[in-house]
């Protein structure tokens, strides 16, 4: 049988790994100390961020997928240096639209780190615009949705729906 898995660049039957005696002590004390509540409310955090990850992409029109009992956003695979930058892991599914990265949100992604990635994607957009001149792609203005408020970004500044600049 064969299992590629694609981001690890190889076919493997199963991921190597070793741990001591100790761990699994450490995982019942981390379970147990977090406890019900407190696993709840980081589950409830993860989906919220996924969430506002979805919404940022789908403002921008970037092409996504998010499973409602997922913390993962599949997306269409960004430029290499994107997908660097962010260590997305990529994929490549015919019935996805081919090839793919996807984000596992997880506690350390925040919306400072969603608004960087969503700004490398727009960067990366305006840069593929087919037959449009570099220089005045540069200055072609770009819209996102940032907590249900409509942000215009041009020439290095931040406007809001009302076009009064955003600092």
């Amino acid at each position: 049988m064969d299992y590629n898995v694609t981001y690890l660049n190889g076919n493997m039957r199963m991921i190597n790994c070793s741990r001591d005696a100790l761990q699994p002590l450490k995982f019942w004390w981390l379970t147990k100390s977090i406890g019900h509540t407190g696993w709840t409310y980081q589950a409830a955090k993860l989906f919220a961020q996924r969430d506002y990850l979805k919404q940022q992409l789908d403002s921008i029109g970037w092409p996504n997928l998010a499973n409602e009992y997922s913390n993962t956003v599949f997306l269409k695979r960004p430029s290499q240096h994107v997908i660097s930058k962010y260590t997305l892991a990529q994929g490549f599914d015919e019935r996805f639209g081919g090839e793919l990265a996807h984000v596992v949100v997880m506690q350390h992604v925040s919306k400072e780190k969603i608004y960087m990635f969503i700004d490398d994607l727009i960067e990366e957009q305006t840069e593929n615009i087919p037959g449009t001149p570099a220089s005045s792609q540069q200055n072609a203005p770009k819209k996102v949705v940032r907590d249900s408020q409509l942000l215009i970004l041009q020439n290095d500044q931040t406007y809001n729906a009302n076009g009064v600049q955003v600092k």
